[in-house]
């Protein structure tokens, strides 16, 4: 993570702007957090762990997946940074947004996989949500986890004596968790009290009704994340672009959002369209 938040910084890797203003902004959490009030503080043997955990899945082909710079800037920011009070999670949502074709549905199923057997809070009954407007796009997520775990439990007998994995829920026994896929109808959401929750292709919703649902459900969940994890759309009326706009206030401090985690991945002008 150090590495690419320099390369970001120094120009020797190319990424646009609000990457730069979120690897900064890490950089100026870590100065806050060595004064005592700053109730937030980054730790990083709590970040190497969840990316050695998540680096230990199968990816499709039955081989581990290294992670690149990027997957751990991500990683290491929702896994690292802590509350200094109880040693929750720092961030309770998450704004990941990027082009297609750039692991998203890795990071959803890593996310949930890590949810599912590493998290100790709470230590029962945790619940993880893959969501979407179709079925299919959540299922997405939820299969590469299942197949994933699969694949895990072959090789190790440990898992393979902790975790149920059925068409459409997988159960880790120890702690009575589980993980589905659900469509986006707030009446199928209700009732939900999700630990993670995972909100794919979010620009398709054209209401905040599944994310509020979603969001309620979640306020007794100390260590909750409520994570967006989507690619841009064209339709500039919807509840995603509109958080957008918000968060590109808080990457620039004109507004605050301490508990907010944000990676926007874009061109900065039109022109670069046609620069590879």
């Amino acid at each position: 993570m150090d590495n690419y938040i320099a390369q970001v910084l120094d120009g020797s890797l190319i990424a646009g702007e609000k990457i730069k203003l979120a690897c900064q902004r890490h950089l100026d959490d870590l100065e806050k957090a060595k004064k005592p009030d700053y109730p937030y503080y980054y730790d990083d043997a709590q970040a190497k762990k969840a990316i050695q955990f998540m680096e230990l899945l199968p990816g499709t082909d039955g081989k581990p997946i290294k992670m690149l710079g990027f997957q751990k800037f991500i990683i290491s920011s929702l896994y690292g940074w802590r509350t200094k009070e109880g040693n929750y999670r720092r961030f309770n949502r998450a704004f990941i947004s990027m082009s297609r074709k750039n692991s998203k549905t890795y990071m959803a199923s890593s996310m949930a996989a890590t949810a599912l057997v590493m998290e100790q809070e709470p230590l029962e009954g945790r619940q993880v949500l893959f969501v979407s407007n179709a079925l299919k796009q959540a299922r997405l997520g939820y299969d590469m986890l299942s197949n994933s775990l699969r694949a895990a439990t072959k090789k190790s007998k440990f898992l393979r004596q902790q975790l149920k994995i059925m068409n459409s829920k997988i159960i880790h026994l120890p702690s009575n968790s589980f993980a589905m896929a659900l469509a986006s109808e707030t009446s199928t959401l209700d009732g939900f009290a999700p630990t993670t929750a995972i909100i794919d292709e979010w620009h398709e919703s054209k209401d905040r009704k599944t994310y509020n649902v979603i969001k309620s459900g979640m306020t007794q969940q100390k260590n909750g994340l409520l994570a967006v994890i989507s690619t841009a759309g064209l339709d500039l009326n919807v509840p995603m672009y509109e958080e957008y706009l918000l968060l590109d206030k808080v990457l620039k401090g004109e507004e605050e959002a301490e508990r907010y985690f944000i990676a926007i991945w874009e061109l900065d002008s039109e022109e670069e369209i046609h620069d590879q």
